[in-house]
């Protein structure tokens, strides 16, 4: 994994653009790395490393797929598929985008978050900044730092602290800190 252009940095660490070459005699090709910073905590690594045992559960064209992680060493490194155009977020600051090309995202996004749940799981940061734009310009939905199995039983997820996001937020799951499909869809909502 050689690792190319930083393409972002956020609290967590920074993500990469780099080169992933599996075989020796095979070219490569181009996906993206999320690192932790130097100073993380093992607490930040678990995290970083349930993430990933998140996303390994999932194979949707409108989920960002894991590809793999790199824990010998430092950083440890996960490793996901490379999304040209970045995220919906600031491509739609740069472009003005048709009404078509708007609901064809729109049910990318919806078929994403439908799998995601499918799988059993809420995404909890559903939102423009977590859509990723691929080369052939689909949306895929990404960043399951907050992503939480749901209880079988009771069909929700209850937080028990830690950062929520506000204006994505359903009311009743900031008043209650209570998660579910329907919270999802809320946030879903708010990214329309």
């Amino acid at each position: 994994l050689t690792l190319l252009e930083e393409l972002g940095k956020g609290a967590f660490g920074v993500v990469w653009k780099a080169l992933l070459k599996e075989e020796p005699k095979k070219p490569g090709y181009l996906v993206a790395a999320k690192s932790l910073h130097d100073h993380s905590t093992a607490s930040e690594r678990q995290e970083l490393l349930e993430e990933a045992a998140v996303m390994a559960q999932f194979e949707s064209p409108h989920v960002v797929q894991l590809i793999g992680v790199v824990t010998v060493g430092r950083p440890v490194l996960m490793v996901v598929e490379y999304a040209e155009h970045g995220s919906l977020k600031e491509f739609l600051e740069a472009h003005a985008v048709s009404a078509s090309q708007q609901l064809l995202w729109a049910g990318d996004i919806a078929e994403g978050l439908a799998h995601i749940h499918g799988c059993g799981f809420l995404h909890r940061d559903l939102a423009a900044r977590n859509v990723l734009l691929s080369s052939e310009m689909r949306c895929k939905v990404s960043d399951f730092g907050l992503a939480r199995e749901v209880d079988e039983d009771d069909n929700y997820y209850r937080s028990r602290g830690g950062q929520l996001p506000v204006r994505w937020s359903a009311p009743e799951a900031l008043e209650d800190r209570k998660f579910n499909e329907k919270t999802d869809v809320w946030s879903f909502g708010v990214t329309l």
